[in-house]
Parts: C-alpha cells; structure tokens; sequence
C-alpha cells in the first residue's frame, strides 16, 4: 500500500479528498490528516508517508514553511501542493523544494488524477528499484568472503592486474592508504584435522570480531598459513603500527583460545604505504618473521603457574591412564581449584585439553606411519581401541582408516 497524509486547515477540503482517494485508489490508504503546519511536520515524522498533499495557505507555519523544515530529514518524500493564489513566488518556492506537483484551486479532478497516477506508478518504480538494489546488496555481502580471499591470494601472489585491483576497491569501497599482513601460522596436524565445518567457524569469527575495529580482508588458507591484509583509509603511523599489533595480539588470543587448547604463531609484515598491492612484500616478510613471534603454548606468559605444571605433566604423561585428580596430586592442588583453572584460562575442561593432546599425538603417530588402531589408541592413553575410535571420529570427524586414507 501506498501512504498519503492530507494537509489542509479546510475541514471540508480534507473530507472530501479523503473521500476521492478512498473511492478511486485501493492501493492508497490516507493517514489520520493534519490541520496546520505543527501537525504537518508532527505526522510526516510519525507515519512516513509515501505522498503529502500539502494546502499552502494554513495559519501560523505556513505549507512551505513545514515543507522546508522536513525536507532536510525527509528529502524523498513526493509532494503536491495545493494553493488558492497562482502567485509564482509561491510556485517558485514549492518547486525549490522539489514538489511533484503545483496545483491551483478549485482543483480538478482530472488534474488531481493526472498527477496522483504519476506520482503512484513514480513510487511503485522506486520501490521496485530499492528492492532490487537490496537484493543485490545481501548478494553481495553473501559472496564478499569468498571474493575477499580471491581478491586477497592474487593480492599476495601478485597475479592481480591493477584494473582488477581498481575494480574491486571499488566494489567493496576500499580506501586504502597503508597497511600491513599478518599470518596465521598453524601447526601442520592442525591442518589436517580442521575440516570444513571448523575452518568456516574459525573464519567466520575472527571476520566478525576483527571487522569490529580493524579494516581488514581475511585471506584463504595456503597451506597451514592464514593471511589476513589491514589497512586503513589514513596512514598508520609507527606508533600505531606497534599498537595495532598489540591489540591484535590480545584479541587474536581470545578469539581462538577457546578453539585451540595451543594458539599458532602469528607473525607480521612491514606497514607498507601507498599502493595496496605492496602487500605481497609485507606477507613474504610475516613469513620470515614467524619463529621470533611464535606464541608458544602457554599462550600468555603470565598464565598460572601451577597450570603449566598441569599442562607439561598432561604432555609427559598423556599416554598414561592420568585424571583431573592424578594431576592435581602431582601439583598439590584442589581437583576442584585445578579445574577452574582450566576454565578460566583456557576456556575448556580438563577431558577437552588430555583429548585435544592425546589426539594431536594419534595424528602425529599416524602420519608417521603407525596404522594398527590398537597400538594407536595404547600409546596415546586409550586402554579401549573401540572408545578411542569413536573419539578420534569425533574429533577429526573420519574413521581412522578414512583419515589414513585422505592424509
């Protein structure tokens, strides 16, 4: 339905057109009317209508007067303007602020409909074009990631042409004035357990908590490396530079923490300035920079120190038939206490951290050859081969024969 609001200090004026639109136009539905130039202004911004028709000659604010003051919050709203005066100031002024319509009184009814069928089919046409546009807009959106990673690779790779480079930029406006890559770098038995489903996860999080308050494209996977490009749309200085990386560190570490019971190395290019595909500099060099920036397992260098007694006995130890409370022995602590500590710091239970550590290993002993499960799931601390298999598919999300099979 198409809204219109009737403005007319003439109570008669006002019925009867009401009365005209009702009869002529089912599309229309009429808005409670408004009798002066407060009102005009009080329900435009109330009913957002599609349609005002506006009496100019109302006491107090006059029709053009509330038009002017709508107009800067209301600029596509249609309006016709009805005046008993063909006095050109006023024409002039109404189409100033962009009136569909000027129309003298007594007005006719061929006119009136002349106009309205304009304006209708006007309306139906920007209606049909801000859906389209809509339309296109979530489609974009929806394929931004995956043409962000493309746009990325040939950015790293150099194999992107400066028209392509332009285009996209454009696309998704860009402006670009300086930035830098850093990269994600995985251990290699991460890689081969982080399946699709994960990756999208893993993904998808770190796009909307760097999107947050970074400028930045989230490249694809190349090998066991994540690159992500940051830029901004003014120049970074040093100073920020060292902040940017601090603060990226800090929330590099909350979004993947709770995935990951050990975080990658991540590692960052130069800041490089002025053209955008400078980048492919900036990731060789995050790429030689990787083993002084590692992030070892602790994660935090002041994590509790009794756990990282737990953490190195659960390393020593994980092929043993160990326990939250076996653990806790060793380290004389409160089982209870032990295992908040495992929460608070690392955002998962003791049984997640053995399992994630005890099949990291079945991966490693895998690749390295070993195929008898029973001897897999003995030296990784698993006295049943049925319970470990179930738990090495959860884990992994194959069988063991399928996961030998495809890595």
């Amino acid at each position: 339905m198409i809204s219109v609001l009737i403005a007319d200090d003439e109570e008669l004026e006002r019925k009867s057109l009401r009365i005209f639109l009702n009869r002529n136009y089912q599309e229309i539905t009429v808005l409670p009317d408004a009798q002066n130039g407060p009102q005009v202004i009080e329900q435009v911004c109330r009913y957002e209508p599609d349609l005002l028709i506006l009496d100019i000659e109302m006491p107090g604010l006059t029709g053009l007067d509330a038009l002017r003051m709508l107009r800067r919050d209301h600029p596509n709203l249609h309006v016709i303007v009805k005046t008993a005066y063909s006095n050109f100031t006023y024409a002039q002024d109404a189409l100033n602020m962009q009136v569909d319509a000027y129309l003298l009184k007594p007005v006719k009814k061929a006119e009136l409909t002349g106009h309205l069928d304009q304006i209708l089919d006007k309306i139906k046409q920007e209606r049909s074009q801000a859906s389209r546009e809509e339309t296109s807009q979530i489609l974009l959106e929806e394929i931004r990631p995956l043409a962000q990673m493309s746009f990325v690779s040939a950015l790293l790779h150099e194999t992107a042409s400066p028209d392509k480079v332009q285009r996209y930029m454009n696309r998704f406006d860009i402006r670009f004035k300086s930035g830098f890559v850093a990269s994600l770098c995985f251990p290699n038995e991460w890689i081969s357990i982080l399946n699709r489903a994960k990756e999208d996860q893993l993904l998808q999080e770190l796009d909307s908590r760097l999107s947050l308050s970074f400028d930045c494209m989230i490249g694809s996977f190349e090998k066991n490396v994540l690159p992500i490009l940051f830029y901004s749309p003014a120049l970074i200085s040093s100073r920020d530079f060292e902040k940017w990386k601090a603060d990226l560190m800090d929330l590099f570490g909350s979004v993947l923490r709770p995935m990951f019971s050990i975080l990658p190395e991540i590692a960052f290019g130069s800041l490089f300035t002025g053209d955008i595909t400078l980048a492919s500099q900036s990731y060789l060099e995050s790429l030689r920079n990787k083993p002084a920036l590692m992030v070892p397992q602790e994660s935090v260098q002041d994590m509790n120190v009794n756990l990282k007694k737990a953490l190195a006995y659960m390393e020593e130890h994980y092929s043993e038939n160990i326990s939250l409370e076996s653990v806790a022995d060793y380290i004389k602590m409160n089982p209870s206490y032990l295992s908040r500590l495992f929460k608070n710091e690392l955002n998962k239970n003791f049984i997640d951290c053995l399992t994630d550590l005890r099949m990291s290993q079945a991966i490693r002993l895998i690749q390295q050859g070993v195929d008898n499960v029973k001897e897999l799931s003995s030296r990784v601390g698993y006295l049943y081969p049925s319970y470990f298999c179930k738990q090495f598919k959860k884990y992994t999300g194959h069988t063991v024969s399928d996961f030998k099979r495809n890595h």
